[in-house]
């Protein structure tokens, strides 16, 4: 049996689309060496400049663009991060914290740090990588090609059987020795490496030394393995290796895992196994769906004539809904694609409202219908079409057909059709000039029904319900698209019993008390998550789950805020909740819009997001305490759930998670209603 240690930074490459992956271990060693360096450095040099540019009252992010010559983009996301690190506050003054940090990066508090080196054994040089030293893990094999191990943290491990990278073993002694100048040469490299990849890591460097009098190499070289992966990207066969550290592609470890044809086949195979499973599980998806054109035909001839089957109706009207939005929303993103427009960024800015007004000028300009005001000559949209236009640049740029968005698509392809005579826009603008305000309404359906308000169904007659598989019909159905739709049929005695199971799983979690005092529209979201957990795709679970604990949420909302409550800012209520829970909110709850923690705030329903901060930040310490017993990634799960529901399609392959989820999410609306349902 052979002990080797292991160092595993659990990469990642899902934005690589991988159709196929295998874990594969990168044999080096690993060399401790202790310098001095600047250990006050919490922020990275980019971060530490513009955080001394607001100490100096400068403002204007334009400014500081020009005067450091970056990007728009990257400067909003340093101002955002130094925000959320309370460093600076929304109009860019500097806090308190700022300061004593600024004062504590000028002392310049030097001291020694240890590190580690790595030098590579496939490819016969130093790694340009200079990292704390991370523990490694301690393995066994009695195989010499495979190696099984754990990653991840205590109660979420997982097991990874990876296969060893051959190197020449008889080559004990290294082609380079590590000296002071080796290590201020790695340093440099690093230093390139970290800026380009800091973005993509959580790996943080202090400001290390210049001289090699501040170097001192203290150990011996030991052998290691470190964790990496090897895989296909979608639409192509060549294999890629990502590195271990910033799970960014390594172009040197793929020419050397390349001379491995064994591992090769290995993950060729492997890719063909998982086409083949694809292709089943296709075909029996296939079986178990009927075509959105059938689906939209039952649902004109349902007749309701009792509250279950009104229940079902709402169902396949929530279900058809989500699927012709979906449908609109990737053909409007392969058609954005196709008339991209090279200088669109000559046309937008950062700010959504000034977008509104040039997409809103392009509408009319196209001749989709407008309406004037009595008073001016401005265009004004209703309030429904109005949304579609606030776009954000950053969603513009990162616009594509594997997730779609319908708003940046509607921007793109609304600008192109305005600088192309032959644009399919043009046609649709003189024959169906009211389709920005079909479009609208339909998205606010969608947006409503995501968020879990089922209020929205009792809008959506038969008739409106017509109006919208016109729509579909006119911009999805005529491209050929085959659009499915799970559907399954039960027998009226198999449908109540079904009920009456999810109604008893309910009463067992809840107790009947609870049952009883529960919202209606909360129990009828939960009842809905449940007999929507076995579907393949989990959309309707994944909303059903949100919207019974936004519902949730803003009854509790409403008991705990009082008239004598002042208001806070939303940054006030984020550094509440940051303080009680963690110093590192998830990124999706630190970018919850303003607006929407004002509304949660002043008693109103809002975003799931919004209602969770400000119950958090308004909750007893008894009870906040009593949650964090129940359970420590309480809030970590919810804005999972968050991400998980994002902004419509498909939830594919995360049965385990959401069965997790849905765990979490019953018992913290138990908590809820048991604290302050009446």
């Amino acid at each position: 049996m052979t002990i080797v240690n292991v160092i595993s930074n659990v990469p990642n490459v899902e934005r690589y689309q991988p159709d196929a992956c295998i874990d594969i271990l990168w044999p080096c060693e690993c060399y401790t060496v202790t310098l001095l360096a600047n250990t006050n450095c919490e922020l990275n040099f980019l971060e530490s400049t513009v955080l001394q540019l607001c100490a100096l009252e400068l403002k204007d992010k334009t400014q500081i663009k020009d005067l450091l010559g970056l990007e728009n983009e990257l400067v909003d996301f340093v101002c955002d991060k130094l925000e959320q690190m309370c460093l600076i506050d929304e109009r860019m003054a500097i806090s308190i914290e700022g300061t004593t940090l600024l004062q504590k990066v000028k002392k310049q508090a030097v001291a020694p740090v240890t590190v580690n080196i790595y030098w590579n054994k496939i490819t016969r040089q130093f790694l340009p990588m200079i990292i704390q030293p991370v523990t490694a893990q301690q393995c066994s094999s009695d195989n010499s090609e495979k190696l099984t191990f754990s990653i991840g943290n205590t109660g979420q491990k997982k097991k990874i059987t990876a296969y060893h990278l051959s190197s020449d073993n008889r080559s004990v002694a290294t082609g380079e020795q590590l000296t002071e100048r080796t290590v201020l040469n790695i340093i440099e490299r690093f230093k390139r490496l970290n800026r380009k990849n800091s973005l993509l890591s959580n790996i943080r460097s202090h400001r290390y030394p210049s001289q090699s009098q501040q170097i001192k190499i203290t150990t011996e070289g030991e052998e290691v393995f470190i964790h990496c992966l090897a895989f296909i990207p979608k639409g192509d066969d060549e294999p890629m290796v990502c590195d271990g550290f910033f799970s960014s592609y390594d172009v040197d470890l793929t020419k050397a895992f390349k001379r491995e044809y064994d591992l090769i086949k290995i993950l060729k195979k492997s890719k063909k196994k998982l086409a083949n499973k694809k292709s089943k599980a296709l075909a029996q998806k296939r079986k178990q769906k009927i075509t959105l054109q059938e689906h939209y035909q039952m649902i004109a001839e349902e007749v309701v004539n009792d509250s279950f089957n009104r229940a079902k109706l709402e169902d396949k009207k929530t279900q058809y809904i989500n699927s012709v939005y979906s449908l609109i929303e990737t053909k409007f993103a392969t058609l954005a694609l196709q008339h991209r427009v090279t200088e669109w960024q000559d046309y937008f800015t950062h700010s959504i409202h000034q977008n509104g007004r040039v997409i809103t000028e392009f509408a009319q300009q196209l001749g989709f219908i407008s309406h004037k005001t009595r008073d001016h000559d401005e265009v004004s949209y209703d309030k429904l079409v109005n949304p579609l236009f606030l776009v954000k640049v950053g969603s513009i740029k990162h616009l594509n057909a594997a997730q779609p968005e319908l708003k940046p698509a509607l921007a793109m392809l609304l600008l192109s059709a305005t600088l192309n005579d032959q644009h399919p826009f043009k046609v649709l603008a003189e024959s169906h000039p009211d389709l920005l305000q079909r479009l609208a309404k339909l998205h606010h359906y969608r947006n409503s029904l995501s968020h879990g308000d089922l209020t929205i169904l009792e809008q959506i007659s038969k008739h409106e319900l017509s109006k919208i598989h016109q729509l579909y019909n006119l911009l999805a159905d005529n491209e050929g698209i085959e659009a499915l739709v799970e559907y399954t049929t039960h027998p009226k005695w198999l449908q109540d019993d079904i009920r009456f199971k999810h109604r008893e799983q309910l009463v067992a979690l809840f107790g009947h008390y609870l049952i009883d005092h529960v919202d209606r529209a909360v129990l009828k979201q939960m009842e809905q998550a449940l007999s929507t957990a076995n579907c393949e795709d989990g959309r309707l679970r994944v909303n059903a789950l949100a919207g019974a604990l936004q519902q949730s949420l803003f009854i509790a909302n409403t008991a705990l805020i009082s008239g004598d409550n002042k208001l806070k800012s939303a940054n006030q209520y984020l550094q509440i909740v940051q303080k009680r829970w963690s110093n590192a909110l998830p990124e999706n709850l630190l970018k919850t819009a303003e607006k929407n923690i004002k509304r949660a705030a002043n008693g109103i329903d809002s975003t799931l997001g919004a209602n969770l901060i400000v119950y958090l930040a308004h909750e007893s310490e008894h009870n906040s305490n009593e949650l964090k017993r129940l359970d420590s990634q309480l809030v970590n799960k919810i804005a999972k759930l968050i991400s998980i529901r994002g902004h419509g399609g498909a939830v594919l392959g995360q049965q385990v998670e959401l069965d997790n989820l849905e765990q979490t999410t019953f018992k913290f609306i138990h908590f809820l209603i048991e604290s302050y349902c009446e």
